[in-house]
């Protein structure tokens, strides 16, 4: 019975009788081919799939050993076993075969079972090291095609196999990691909960997050898995490496965005107690206003009405704001409540009192802020509500009256600055003109001397020009809202007051050179107005202090939320017990002959009312900081 005749056996001898009785003995075990020389056997070997070849070393034309030598040569035929049959059987010959790379080497005459034997040995690790490569070329493509960075370690922690992915994810070659340990990579076996050691590698499978070094010197956050696998009867360390730094990254902003989060429902809780706390003050306003308020809905039905309306006027029937209207005014009502978007003048109705007696009032209305699909109405009795309004009117003017006072103070203030910074180029002047006058009399001047004196008259007046151009364009700027360079707002102010600085020797310490210009929408003029206002006020407490260095601090910031203004000098600060006052109206710390109390609250209310921002003073180590918060737009 035929075996193994799918194993192909060439023959290669020049010797008839060894032929026929090689192919013999073996041709019910394996496909036989023959070849009577070595030129023949090559051809053979181009044409045909042979699994083993017996070779004789002794022949005509091309011996044994040369064609083992083409065999080797050529990448189809080199890995096939050759295994010499020869007479040959000095050391040196067989020496010389295994060097040119025969696997086996037996003398004639031989045993025919001993030369079965050799063949099967021969195919068996044929046939095993056919299937190693086949499962080997299968790993390489699991392990090429991995996203994952994958690696084996050696027990002694070596690398030996490193996929394309990993050399990707390190930028190294794969020659270069192939002579990597685990040590090189600097991986931080640490995590929360241990200290992983290669023992432990070696012992049990392990999943934790840990960093590898980059040939680029970057550090990544990777994801390892390891485990232990026997291979060839020997174990090694399979890792399994995955870049978890793009999603570290992502957790770290998600950290923050939930950290923000936090703060903003913090914020949102704050901003929920001050409109619980709103309406509440508006709840007790509404009820307590010596006006009457009625909220009404499109059907003139009453929602809600105060307490004064209550005691003024008739109940109305059914609950319905028409009923106690006289008819003629119905419709006149009606006509205006379509109109109406804000609290205005109003009409004139006629309206029943409690005493159900017509009286003539003032009824004027908008949408309810509250639900704009209903309207508030207001009803002002003319008589006794004409006190209130003149008393509005009386506040009105009294804050005109302050207004004007604090620019009547300021201009003063400015016409001081002026005065200082013209003091010494008038100076100047007059000693250059009376000076050049006197030598004209005596017929004592010459032209270059003339020269030099008029054009340092020149140059000063010139100055004087400039001086009066900065006041002036202070003073006569339209108060309209402009977007303005904030740091040309503050250098305005600068401008204005620095020669007054300078002769009460205040050094000016500011950082609007290291802030990116910072646009915003403002009145023209009153940023500045206050500005020099804070930084009068410091000159002021400095004036007559005996502070050494003393200096005016100006710090421009930014934050989230504010743009942040504080100015700060070293002038003692501000008594404990008054500085909860001293934005008050006519509250001054200079005394009545040298300040009017309004340059401060004027400050209040131009950044509170007018920029919608805050300003609050605290007392720091040498002196006073003044900080405006404006807010971002």
């Amino acid at each position: 019975m035929k075996e193994n005749l799918n194993f192909t056996i060439l023959i290669v001898d020049d010797e008839d009788s060894n032929i026929y009785f090689l192919n013999k003995t073996l041709k019910n075990k394996y496909t036989i081919k023959v070849a009577h020389d070595g030129y023949t056997a090559l051809k053979i070997l181009e044409k045909f799939d042979i699994n083993i070849i017996l070779l004789d070393i002794v022949m005509p034309k091309l011996d044994g050993y040369e064609t083992l030598k083409k065999i080797k040569e050529n990448p189809k035929t080199q890995n096939i076993p050759v295994i010499f049959l020869t007479m040959k059987n000095d050391s040196d010959s067989i020496t010389k075969a295994f060097e040119l790379g025969a696997k086996d080497y037996i003398k004639k005459p031989f045993n025919i079972n001993e030369l079965q034997a050799r063949i099967d040995n021969q195919l068996q690790n044929q046939t095993l090291n056919l299937k190693l490569k086949k499962e080997k070329e299968k790993f390489q493509i699991l392990l090429q095609n991995s996203g994952d960075g994958v690696f084996i370690l050696n027990m002694q922690g070596k690398l030996i196999l490193a996929s394309d992915s990993l050399c990707n994810l390190l930028g190294y070659a794969q020659k270069e990691l192939l002579t990597f340990s685990l040590k090189d990579f600097e991986i931080n076996l640490k995590t929360k909960q241990s200290t992983f050691t290669t023992e432990e590698l070696k012992s049990r499978a392990l999943s934790f997050e840990t960093n590898f070094k980059t040939k680029h010197d970057e550090y990544l956050n990777i994801l390892l898995v390891t485990r232990p696998v026997k291979f060839d009867n020997k174990y090694y360390i399979y890792c399994s490496a995955k870049d978890i730094t793009k999603f570290m990254k992502q957790d770290e902003e998600l950290s923050e965005h939930k950290a923000e989060l936090v703060a903003q429902n913090e914020e949102l809780r704050e901003k929920e107690k001050e409109l619980i706390k709103v309406n509440e003050e508006h709840e007790v306003l509404f009820e307590e206003a010596p006006i009457s308020y009625y909220v009404i809905d499109k059907e003139f039905k009453i929602v809600k009405q105060n307490l004064t309306s209550l005691k003024k006027f008739k109940k109305p029937v059914t609950n319905i704001f028409g009923t106690i209207l006289n008819t003629d005014c119905l419709y006149k009502t009606m006509l205006y409540l379509d109109k109406c978007n804000i609290l205005d003048e109003g009409i004139t109705v006629e309206i029943k009192d409690k005493f159900n007696q017509f009286k003539h009032v003032k009824l004027s209305a908008c949408k309810y802020p509250m639900d704009e699909t209903k309207y508030l109405v207001a009803l002002t009795d003319t008589e006794t509500d004409f006190i209130l309004l003149k008393e509005q009117e009386k506040n009105y003017i009294l804050d005109k009256q302050l207004i004007e006072q604090s620019k009547l103070a300021q201009m003063g203030e400015m016409i001081g600055n002026i005065a200082h910074q013209w003091r010494q180029p008038l100076s100047v002047i007059s000693v250059a003109a009376t000076g050049s006058l006197c030598k004209i009399e005596y017929d004592d001047i010459d032209k270059d001397e003339l020269s030099k004196n008029l054009k340092l008259i020149n140059k000063e007046s010139q100055y004087l020009s400039e001086t009066i151009d900065v006041f002036r364009n202070f003073l006569l700027e339209e108060k309209i809202v402009q977007r303005v360079i904030i740091q040309d707002r503050i250098q305005t102010a600068i401008d204005i007051v620095s020669i007054n600085l300078k002769n009460n020797n205040i050094e000016l310490k500011t950082n609007l050179n290291e802030i990116e210009p910072i646009e915003y929408d403002l009145v023209l003029g009153e940023l500045t107005q206050v500005i020099i206002n804070l930084i009068n006020n410091s000159k002021d407490a400095l004036k007559d202090s005996h502070v050494k260095n003393k200096f005016v601090s100006i710090n421009l910031k930014k934050t989230k939320q504010h743009i942040l203004l504080e100015i700060e000098d070293n002038g003692g600060g501000i008594k404990e017990d008054i500085i909860d006052k001293i934005f008050e109206p006519y509250f001054s710390t200079k005394g009545k002959a040298q300040g009017t109390g309004l340059g401060l609250y004027m400050s209040y209310q131009i950044i509170n009312n007018s920029l919608n921002g805050k300003i609050q003073v605290e007392n720091t180590k040498d002196g006073a900081k003044f900080t405006i918060f404006l807010p971002k737009k």
